[in-house]
């Protein structure tokens, strides 16, 4: 994989120095095609001015000879051989030429020369074409009847509209070029005066300027690419450590060093933000990883209180269950005092015989009181128990509800780092676009870092509403805590008045038994004790029935005080699975 990467880095280099070379060899062919077409053109004017010039000196020379012949000098055939030596040349005995043109003064360059046609279209000078021949038949490659275009040509009175351009063969009958011909008419012989050129001729030593134009220019791309390679190595190195970098973070590990690039320009931004949010993700990922442990840590601190409240809550149901049956035994036991206090109202005179029995249930009713006070004694025991467990449960919530909001806060950071990256990403992204197809591979780093990103914000969204969840749930269970330290101050207070009633009701006992034991004595004044002690038993009716309401209302407390452990328990175990899955998923990272 690594080699596969680096293939990629190093033909992303090449790529940026092809680009330069590209840039560089179309700049310089554009401006040397320019430049040529441009001379070519210059050239051509300049040879055509030239074949204007000549014609034009040609003239001269006819209208200085056809002086001679006015003069009578010279006859008017001798005027005009004169002038086919002097613009054809020297005549030749034998071989194809009549004349050797190339010992002419009047020519351009190697292979133009003078000729003369009359207006029938017969040749009066030519250096290789025989004096008078007809030439009316002639022919371009084009079809087109050549010597009567030459000779409308000449007469007109545009010099530019003089120049004619033909195919024609070239001199050594091996392709067919354009000929360029200027011709002048000299009315006095009946002459268009003409000369012509092939096209090549006018700028056959361009062709050397462009191959030396070709080599300077070679040289300069190839000196310019090395310059750009100098310039920017340091830039492609940094965008290599900086993809190895990124290679790393995305498999997890963050021990990546640092990319180190001294420039301002967006390159060495970009090395600077990518130094700046690895390090940042190592130290958010450090954090989260002690947070994960404390929370760990919290949630089996809660799961072992939940079990500890829920083992108290039941001893005091258990506890509840047992006043509640004392409850009910003394109001059977009150009911039957309440029965012998009436037959004793009916039957004073049988009192001697009930008081030994009256005795007997004064003795069961004070052991009735003192065990209904020892089970009173104990439930005040387990409900400030149950309290300290439920202050304990309340405490530990409060911590938890307070590390998740510390997770929270982390998480939005992550959330944020992950939203630069994802920016960073996207500008890096959008410089490779402008890069156009050499800028590819930048991209497509780019890209998988900006996936990163996105996974990263995606895991921090999930996170955060994991949180979310259990703030829900830790709020849920502060309610319910908090209702139940509620009921069991209410149960404390019930307990407190349960007490008292206990020793009114062991006091009133001590007094039925005291009145019992003066009964035979106070015979008199049994009618008084019989509503003192009817009346007594009525209260202690009254105190039963209220307590066992209170014990009803205790035991309804505790179920839903059990209830309410049981959810923060399981709470506790989400919060504890949630705890591993994100110990796990931090665990992926490398610090």
């Amino acid at each position: 994989m690594n080699r596969k990467i680096r293939r990629l880095q190093l033909s992303f280099s090449v790529k940026l120095i092809l680009v330069a070379v590209i840039v560089l060899t179309a700049t310089s062919g554009i401006v040397g095609t320019v430049s040529y077409q441009k001379a070519k053109e210059e050239l051509l004017e300049s040879g055509k001015l030239d074949l204007r010039h000549i014609a034009e000196n040609a003239l001269v020379v006819l209208e200085a000879l056809n002086e001679q012949v006015e003069s009578g000098a010279l006859s008017a055939e001798e005027a005009q051989e004169k002038a086919r030596v002097y613009l054809n040349g020297p005549k030749v005995e034998d071989g194809p030429l009549k004349y050797d043109f190339k010992q002419a003064s009047y020519r351009y360059k190697e292979e133009g020369f003078l000729f003369a046609y009359a207006f029938d279209s017969h040749v009066r000078m030519h250096p290789a074409l025989e004096y008078d021949r007809d030439m009316s038949s002639a022919l371009d490659k084009s079809g087109r009847s050549l010597v009567a275009e030459l000779l409308k040509r000449s007469k007109e009175a545009d010099p530019e509209d003089r120049y004619f351009e033909y195919l024609w063969e070239t001199a050594d009958k091996s392709s067919v070029s354009t000929k360029i011909v200027y011709s002048v008419y000299y009315e006095p012989w009946d002459w268009a005066m003409m000369i012509g050129a092939y096209e090549e001729e006018f700028y056959g030593s361009l062709e050397d300027i462009r191959s030396i134009t070709f080599w300077i220019s070679l040289g300069a791309i190839v000196v310019s690419a090395l310059c750009f390679y100098a310039f920017n190595r340091k830039k492609l190195n940094a965008l290599k450590a900086m993809t190895r970098a990124a290679n790393e973070v995305a498999v997890g590990n963050l021990n990546v060093p640092s990319v180190v690039l001294a420039s301002n320009d967006e390159i060495g931004q970009m090395a600077t933000a990518f130094n700046t949010m690895t390090s940042q993700l190592r130290e958010l990922v450090s954090r989260m990883q002690t947070l994960g442990g404390n929370t760990a840590s919290a949630a089996l601190e809660l799961s072992a209180l939940s079990e500890e409240t829920t083992a108290s809550s039941e001893q005091i149901a258990r506890a509840v269950e047992e006043i509640t049956q004392g409850a009910v035994t003394q109001a059977d036991d009150v009911e039957r005092i309440h029965h012998q206090t009436e037959l004793l109202t009916e039957t004073v005179g049988k009192l001697n015989e009930q008081n030994a029995n009256v005795l007997g249930r004064t003795d069961q009713g004070a052991a009735n009181v003192a065990q209904g006070k020892r089970q009173v004694l104990q439930l005040q025991a387990a409900n400030r128990s149950a309290k300290e467990g439920l202050a304990s449960i309340n405490e530990s919530i409060e911590r938890l509800n307070e590390k998740a909001a510390g997770i929270a806060m982390i998480v939005g950071t992550i959330q944020q780092v992950a939203k630069q990256t994802n920016m960073l990403a996207l500008n890096a992204g959008i410089e490779a676009a402008r890069a156009g197809e050499h800028g590819r591979g930048f991209a497509i780093v780019a890209q998988e870092i900006r996936k990163l990103a996105e996974s990263t914000s995606a895991s921090g969204g999930e996170i955060q509403q994991m949180i979310e969840s259990i703030g829900d749930e830790v709020k849920r269970n502060l309610s319910l805590v908090h209702e139940t330290l509620s009921l069991a101050a209410t149960l404390d207070e019930a307990v407190f008045h349960t007490e008292k009633d206990f020793v009114r009701i062991a006091e009133t006992i001590t007094d039925i038994d005291a009145s019992i034991r003066r009964s035979s004595e106070y015979v008199d004044r049994v009618s008084e004790a019989v509503q003192t002690v009817y009346d007594g038993i009525q209260n202690v009716s009254a105190v039963s029935q209220q307590t066992s309401a209170a014990t009803e209302q205790v035991s309804a407390s505790i179920d839903e005080q059990l209830n309410a452990i049981n959810t923060i328990s399981k709470q506790a175990e989400e919060l504890n699975a949630l705890s591993d899955g994100l110990s796990a998923m931090i665990g992926k990272f490398k610090i």
